[in-house]
Formats: C-alpha cells, sequence, structure tokens
C-alpha cells in the first residue's frame, strides 16, 4: 500500500512538472484538496435535493397493491438491503424517520458514481449507444455497420484508464 501512495505523489509531481510547461493554467491539473472541495460541493447538493424533494412519508405503501409494492423495492435494491423478501420488505422502511430522504440521496448518489465518477471520461460519451438499437429497428440499418466502426470516444478512453489500473 506505501508503494502505491509513494507511485500516486510521484506521478502526481511529474504531472505537475509536465503542464508546468505551459502557459495556460486551465490545463494543469487542480490539486487534491480542490478535487474534495468538489466532492464535498457534490455530497451537499445531494442532500439540499433530498431535503427539498423527499416524500414527507412512507406510510402511503401500505396501500399500495403488491406489484407496485415490488416494484418499489426492486428499485431500491441497489442502495438498501432488504431483510425480509417480497412486498412486505418495502414496509420495513416505514418505521425510519427520514427513510424518504435517506432513500432518495441514496439513489442520487449512486446515479451520480455510475454515471460520473465511475467514468472518468463520460463527458465524451455521445450517446451513440443508446440510438443504435433504434436505429437497427429503422429503415437506415444499412448504416449501423458505419456507427459500430465508429469508436465513442468516451469508451476508448475509459478502456485505456482500466487498461492502466490494470498494471
Amino acid at each position: 500500500m506505501i508503494g502505491n501512495e509513494r507511485l500516486e505523489k510521484d506521478l502526481r509531481r511529474l504531472q505537475e512538472i509536465s503542464f508546468s510547461n505551459l502557459e495556460d493554467a486551465h490545463w494543469m491539473p487542480p490539486n487534491t484538496s480542490s478535487i474534495k472541495a468538489e466532492l464535498i460541493g457534490i455530497r451537499d447538493a445531494i442532500w439540499s435535493l433530498a431535503k427539498s424533494y423527499a416524500a414527507e412519508s412512507l406510510e402511503d405503501i401500505k396501500e399500495w397493491p403488491n406489484d407496485a409494492q415490488l416494484a418499489f423495492r426492486s428499485s431500491l435494491d441497489l442502495v438498501v438491503r432488504f431483510e425480509q423478501h417480497k412486498s412486505k420488505a418495502v414496509h420495513e422502511l416505514i418505521a425510519i424517520k427520514h427513510a424518504p430522504r435517506l432513500l432518495l440521496a441514496a439513489l442520487i448518489s449512486h446515479r451520480v458514481h455510475d454515471d460520473i465518477l465511475a467514468n472518468a471520461f463520460f463527458f465524451l460519451d455521445d450517446g451513440l449507444r443508446e440510438h443504435l438499437e433504434a436505429i437497427e429497428q429503422s429503415e437506415q440499418s444499412e448504416r449501423i455497420e458505419v456507427l459500430r466502426s465508429r469508436r465513442n470516444g468516451s469508451d476508448v478512453l475509459a478502456s485505456i484508464y482500466k487498461r492502466a489500473e490494470k498494471c
């Protein structure tokens, strides 16, 4: 573990040296404290959204049909570990005082992680993957091979990053 920390420090120092020759400070990598401050800002924004938009209570869940309760439970499976099975498991949440806020914050956090933090190159994603299926179904299916051969910049950089992590 100590070797990794030393390697990270050396890498950061090399990055700073290589970027120090650039005239535009826009390309300088941010320091660790500013990154931590940004992450704290994201956390605070998530809590603010959760406080503002969460339901007051989950009492209404008791009156939902079983299939609606099961759908609600399955949407929470990524962020909640239920003790009971089936639809009755969501009744566990009713007893928790701030459950709506906690659940909303957890779902938003999970989405932020998957869409932004886990995909460092999210800003290069051109949305091609989402549209490929619709194009395949349309009359323009002959164009699909051209689109498939074109690599998404987000995918390319993410694959390079993942290969580098393995080394």
